[in-house]
């Protein structure tokens, strides 16, 4: 076989993500890898953003949960100070 090592690597490293992202390798089975390549590329940048919007979400959600604890805090010292 004439194909380099890169190459089969390569070809291993998309089927192994696009097994992970449920590409349909039976429905694109005459295709060429650069539709799998595609495929993965798309997927990638989903999860990309998904990440970036989880990652803010929770700090949005640590910052509510700080100001909650803090405004407990301060209401528990308040009634305290005033009894």
């Amino acid at each position: 076989m004439k194909i380099s090592k890169k190459s089969l690597d390569d070809y291993l490293f998309q089927i192994r993500f696009g097994h992970k992202y449920g590409f349909n390798f039976n429905e694109h089975y005459n295709d060429k890898v650069g539709v799998l390549r595609d495929f993965v590329r798309q997927r990638k940048k989903i999860d990309k953003v998904d990440v970036k919007n989880k990652k803010g979400a929770q700090k949005a959600l640590e910052k509510l949960d700080f100001w909650l604890k803090t405004k407990s805090l301060i209401n528990i010292f308040y009634i305290s100070w005033i009894h």
